[in-house]
């Protein structure tokens, strides 16, 4: 990986963090994630990834962050269907499913698992201390999910 690849793939998982943060405090305070910071989280990561395919003269990459945004808008929108989760949360899955798809197919299973799993242990250490949530914020849990996957993925 030369300079200009390193710096662009840097900037982009920095955008992606940045928004993270931005979409965890909005969703924490607000039970939702706004429809604008949502799509220039993924707006910023198809910017970035399409950079770096044209860098790298390579557009597998960006085709499998792609389907792996459809995949996961997919899936996402069956829990929506069935009453289980918000759609700000169904957008937001694009995002990461673009990221972790860049990665691979594994990252986005994994990504989405440790997400789901994180919100369980959440939700299950509140019924603990019996002070159950009828909602959660979903979106910090996506950020994390994403952001523990690709700490594995890199290690």
């Amino acid at each position: 990986m030369d300079l200009l690849e390193f710096i662009v793939l840097g900037l982009t998982w920095a955008w992606f963090l940045g928004t993270g943060l931005v979409l965890t405090k909005w969703d924490v305070r607000e039970r939702r994630l706004p429809n604008r910071l949502v799509a220039l989280a993924l707006v910023g990561g198809l910017i970035g990834f399409s950079i770096l395919s044209a860098i790298e003269q390579s557009w597998i990459s960006l085709a499998r962050g792609a389907m792996g945004a459809a995949l996961c808008v997919l899936v996402f929108s069956l829990i929506h269907i069935l009453g289980g989760m918000g759609m700000g949360d169904v957008k937001y899955s694009a995002v990461i499913g673009l990221y972790l798809g860049w990665l691979s197919w594994e990252s986005i299973y994994w990504g989405v698992f440790i997400a789901f799993a994180l919100a369980a242990c959440a939700v299950a250490v509140s019924a603990v201390r019996r002070k159950p949530q009828r909602t959660i914020a979903f979106g910090p849990f996506m950020t994390l999910g994403t952001v523990v996957t690709v700490a594995i993925f890199s290690w």
